[in-house]
């Protein structure tokens, strides 16, 4: 697993990311609540509110294209940790902007953090700590917005019919900061606490059975020239 005489610690940041993740959905999941609340305050259509949507889909796709680029640039954690903290400012922005407008930048901003940090980030993040399993602990932790935004939903109607909408956002808000700590002091790469991905005995046993078996074909190419 780990490398000799560690404990592999690859399922507690799995784990840690599922939470990142569930934090994520739970921001998401205000979002139906709050359409009425921002179609009064703006005094707009239902198309026009929906419009926000819209955009942060396009601007999604396009920042899927260059994921790997930001991911490079910035480091995966660090992507997931955008993408979280941009998340946390979700029910602030739709109750108090000024207008559509506001809220589509927003939504473009979250759009392209949702690419880079919640679906590619994560991946990449867990990729350093899972040759083996990968698909099934990524799927697992994917699996944890559904769960968030269902209790988004609910966070949102309880705390603002019993402590007004200023409440629901120091609420949300407090995801972001929870993010934050899981960031600061729980999420790690391998490499910064001296461990190895799951699998990486058997994918270093592979590439070196590789490199022998293209070794002879090398050399009579070589002897060839």
């Amino acid at each position: 697993m780990g490398t000799q005489g560690t404990k592999f610690s690859g399922y507690k940041q799995a784990v840690y990311v599922a939470l990142i993740t569930f934090l994520v959905g739970a921001c998401y999941g205000a979002l139906s609540p709050l359409m009425p609340i921002t179609m009064a305050a703006l005094n707009c259509s239902s198309s026009e509110v929906g419009m926000p949507s819209t955009v942060e889909t396009i601007a999604c796709f396009i920042a899927g294209l260059y994921a790997g680029k930001f991911i490079i640039k910035f480091q995966a954690k660090r992507c997931v940790l955008a993408c979280a903290i941009i998340s946390a400012a979700f029910v602030a922005v739709y109750a108090y902007a000024p207008s559509i407008m506001v809220i589509c930048i927003y939504e473009a901003l979250l759009g392209v953090f949702m690419a880079a940090g919640y679906s590619s980030g994560m991946n990449a993040f867990l990729s350093k700590w899972f040759i083996e399993k990968r698909e099934m602990i990524s799927g697992y932790a994917q699996a944890f917005i559904g769960f968030g935004a269902a209790l988004g939903t609910l966070v949102f109607g309880e705390v603002n019919d019993a402590m007004g909408l200023m409440a629901v956002t120091i609420v949300f808000a407090c995801t972001g900061v929870l993010a934050l700590l899981i960031y600061l002091l729980l999420l790690r790469n391998p490499e910064e606490i001296g461990e190895k991905p799951l699998g990486w005995e058997k994918a270093e046993a592979l590439a070196k059975a590789e490199g022998k078996s293209s070794g002879p074909s090398t050399e009579l190419v070589s002897a060839g020239r």
